[in-house]
């Protein structure tokens, strides 16, 4: 099954909202697509799936600016100086951080989304390897006794 961006999109601004990362149902909480990507099982507790998601999302945004990743992970409450309850106060944190209006912040978040939803459906692309068989090199040994 290949990730549908419009569905982990919704995933992930599902996510965004109160508790975010930190709930204690996370696992139940998380969308199809979001626990197919991370490999979260319904069964995972809390910590595993926060865990999981974490590492998720360092391996895919491990290339992009400090800044997107820095508003993904205060947006879904995975940066521990932005641990606030709710979406408003860590979205006014980030403003803090980075100089921006609140209105940036929000925006910054939505862009690191949509930015996450593209690596994760291009990492789902990789191209088939070619079935054909290539020799790229041989040795022999011929023994003629």
């Amino acid at each position: 099954m290949a990730v549908d961006p419009d569905v982990l999109s919704n995933d992930l601004r599902a996510l965004r909202r109160g508790l975010g990362a930190r709930h204690p149902q996370l696992a139940k909480r998380l969308g199809p697509q979001t626990r197919r990507l991370c490999g979260i099982s319904g069964t995972d507790g809390p910590v595993a799936a926060r865990r999981r998601l974490a590492d998720t999302l360092q391996r895919l945004l491990g290339d992009e600016l400090k800044e997107t990743r820095l508003a993904l992970t205060v947006a879904l409450a995975l940066h521990p100086e932005a641990d606030h309850r709710y979406l408003g106060a860590r979205q006014r944190w980030l403003a803090e951080r980075l100089n921006f209006h609140e209105r940036t912040a929000r925006r910054r978040v939505d862009e690191a989304i949509e930015i996450l939803v593209r690596l994760a459906t291009e990492a789902e692309q990789v191209p088939e390897p070619d079935e054909a068989w290539q020799v790229q090199s041989i040795r022999a040994f011929l023994r003629l006794d």
